[in-house]
């Protein structure tokens, strides 16, 4: 879905620099039929985007369980070694991965005992 937003941005564009060119092209293009279109694609990407929000919304208690922060410390962690390029032993790693998935799976036993 997003390929279809973006290319019909990219067509609206074009388009537009062509009416405003269109004496340098030779071309014959009635600029009130491309101001409907390139209105018709904005409404369709606000559209769009009030759908994505939706979905979004539906989904933000994701982003308030511990799980989402452990999972993000652990990805955040791979990056920074790759890209400061610290040259951490692989041991400490997997001490460090380690606790933080022994931490994952205490809440998850947690919920589940609560249960």
């Amino acid at each position: 879905m997003k390929s279809r937003k973006t290319w019909g941005t990219i067509i609206a564009v074009i388009a537009a620099i062509l009416t405003v060119f269109k004496d340098q092209f030779g071309l014959n293009i009635n600029p009130t039929e491309v101001l409907s279109g390139i209105g018709a694609l904005l409404v369709y990407i606000a559209l769009e985007g009030k759908l994505d929000l939706a979905r979004i919304r539906e989904q933000i208690t994701k982003f308030k369980d511990p799980k989402f922060y452990l999972a993000f410390a652990i990805a955040l962690l791979t990056a920074l070694t790759q890209i400061f390029g610290w040259s951490l032993p692989l041991e400490e790693i997997n001490v460090i991965l380690a606790a933080l998935m022994s931490i994952l799976f205490g809440i998850e036993y947690k919920k589940l005992k609560a249960r």
